[in-house]
């Protein structure tokens, strides 16, 4: 629905679990992938991280506590092969948000994503 109200050209929706569709053909497939929120900044970079291909870049969108879950985030970041190019800030109506930028700088290991519901119960 974004995409066909805002005329966003090139993109492609996908719908299913992440923990599957990031070990089958779309893994590492993609030069930017934008991640839904998720619930702990850890959690949406394994889940999401995978699709990024070497060079590529991930955006997170997340709220005003992005600073603090970021310093929990830095084991995971390595491990998925992210790094944090920018942050950047926003407003929708009254609420402040952030897009954090990262840019894929090695190969996610075959591992991750885990199977369905690990990674938001033991978050890297």
């Amino acid at each position: 629905m974004f995409c066909k109200k805002y005329a966003v050209k090139n993109c492609r929706i996908i719908v299913g679990r992440a923990e599957v569709l990031g070990q089958a053909a779309l893994r590492q497939s993609y030069d930017i992938v934008f991640s839904r929120a998720l619930s702990k900044l850890r959690t949406a970079l394994e889940l999401s991280g995978c699709f990024v291909k070497v060079g590529g870049l991930l955006i997170v969108p997340h709220g005003t506590s992005w600073d603090s879950e970021l310093k929990e985030s830095s084991l995971a970041m390595e491990i998925l092969g992210l790094k944090l190019l920018s942050n950047l800030a926003y407003d929708l109506g009254d609420v402040k948000f952030c897009a954090l930028i990262f840019l894929k700088v090695s190969v996610t290991p075959a591992i991750y994503p885990r199977p369905t519901g690990v990674p938001d119960k033991k978050p890297l």
